[in-house]
């Protein structure tokens, strides 16, 4: 029984330690002084709580929309870290987020309108949006 509560008190105490430490990344994300490191640390954020959605906002918003595009190579670099794994094998990180079904469907959205009214310009990329748009629609 002991053991039972010291556990449960370590689980309490790492979720604690995880949350603080994703906030902490989200703080140093945006204070960072230009767009590479920015963009490191908002990956490094979603990796520490992929199931939380600031880290992903924070990335297109404050990174990849900055200049009011959303070009390929942002995109291509939004799709790598989605398909991030952990060296242990474990899910996707776009797996990990579709577990906070509310979080994802948001993403999918913001994702959606984004490629939607930016990529390229201020042409977008219906073809591209599509996709996402469905995903948030299922909800």
């Amino acid at each position: 029984m002991l053991s039972l509560v010291a556990s449960l008190g370590l689980s309490v105490y790492a979720n604690s330690l995880q949350s603080k430490s994703y906030d902490d990344q989200l703080h140093l994300a945006a204070s960072m002084p230009n767009e590479k490191e920015q963009v490191k640390a908002y990956f490094e954020a979603m990796k520490l709580n992929p199931q939380k959605v600031d880290a992903y906002e924070g990335l297109l918003n404050n990174c990849f929309l900055k200049d009011g595009n959303f070009s390929q190579d942002e995109v291509d670099k939004m799709t790598e870290f989605l398909g991030y794994r952990s060296k242990n094998g474990g899910d996707t990180i776009e797996s990990q987020l579709k577990k906070n079904q509310e979080a994802y469907d948001q993403f999918a959205y913001d994702m959606g309108l984004r490629l939607f009214f930016y990529y390229y310009g201020e042409e977008g990329n219906k073809q591209l949006s599509q996709p996402w748009f469905d995903i948030a629609k299922k909800k």
